[in-house]
């Protein structure tokens, strides 16, 4: 995965805060913040992942990976799970990449 910089997604560089959002797939993905434990609200999880707000609610309704935690009526993601997920995710082909 590109994230059209010099870092990736799985080292964190936390002066990217997502304030103006472009739509997923127009402009370069952020880095993932530092710290394992900092969390991502998930309206802005698609800036740092790539997948739409929608797919990753629908994921959640599921019971699918990544994990995700709520606090009150908030929905959040740590850094520690995303890169995790990420990991999990990586493939050498696309035979049983299921």
């Amino acid at each position: 995965m590109s994230t059209g910089n010099s870092s990736n997604a799985l080292g964190g560089n936390p002066s990217h805060v997502p304030n103006e959002q472009a739509p997923i797939g127009e402009g370069p993905l952020l880095d993932l913040p530092s710290g394992g434990d900092t969390l991502v609200r998930a309206a802005d999880a698609p800036r740092y992942i790539g997948i739409a707000a929608q797919t990753l609610a629908r994921w959640r309704h599921e019971g699918r990976p990544p994990a995700f935690c709520r606090l009150g009526r908030r929905v959040f993601y740590r850094v520690a799970d995303l890169r995790e997920w990420i990991r999990a995710s990586v493939r050498q082909n696309t035979i049983n990449a299921a």
